[in-house]
């Protein structure tokens, strides 16, 4: 068996280090890193978000600019699980993009009804900044394909968001709602399709966004 000159393998991998070493810190630029301050918050009652929490203090008196972080989208397990084989994976992603652009623009439909605010294009620009998710959406009747379902509600899905103050990295608020469409007719069913599933989702939208937009004037005052 052919031995291993220990000391000179030594030698190899510590100039190969070095080489290594030299050749990250010449072309490598390190990139600035944005420290999120996360203080503890405290839950309050909200009239209509499921829980609400914020910062001790928070005002916000020139706060005018908002940054809306693009919105991600997850359908629920249980929608994942009965629609494994219904529904394509091209409908998927069609529909995670389709929603997340809806709530984003409801969000500031919301929000430049008040003159209070103007919606920016960049983080650097911005007062606040809004991190919104869509999660466990879920749609009773999907649209992929020729299956015919009849539903009293388009479905559910839950808004998670956090606030932040922009020129301090700091976190002010966080929102969670789960909720259901509103219903069609508690006497009649109706066809699910592309129309009503985006139709009544809006709606839900639309109010989880005058909501976040009338708390953002609470902290803004």
């Amino acid at each position: 068996m052919k031995r291993f000159n220990i000391a000179k393998t030594c030698q190899i991998l510590t100039t190969c280090i070095a080489l290594g070493l030299f050749t990250s810190f010449a072309h490598a630029e390190p990139k600035p890193q944005v420290q999120t301050v996360k203080p503890e918050l405290t839950e309050v009652k909200h009239d209509f978000f499921d829980k609400f929490s914020v910062a001790e203090n928070v005002a916000l008196p020139n706060a005018k600019k908002v940054f809306i972080e693009p919105i991600t989208v997850s359908f629920d397990k249980r929608w994942l699980r009965d629609n494994r084989t219904e529904v394509s994976e091209r409908y998927k992603e069609a529909t995670k993009e389709r929603y997340s652009k809806l709530l984003r623009d409801q969000l500031v439909k919301a929000l430049e009804k008040n003159e209070r605010f103007e919606v920016v294009e960049t983080a650097e620009a911005a007062d606040i900044t809004l991190a919104p998710e869509i999660l466990s959406l879920n749609i009773f009747g999907p649209d992929d394909g020729f299956k015919k379902t009849y539903v009293y509600t388009a479905g559910y899905a839950a808004l998670d968001l956090d606030i932040y103050n922009t020129k301090t990295n700091k976190l002010i608020a966080e929102v969670y709602d789960r909720r259901e469409t509103d219903y069609t007719d508690f006497t009649r069913t109706e066809l699910a399709t592309r129309a009503t599933n985006y139709r009544y989702f809006k709606r839900l939208m639309g109010k989880w966004s005058s909501n976040i937009a009338e708390q953002l004037d609470a902290f803004a005052k």
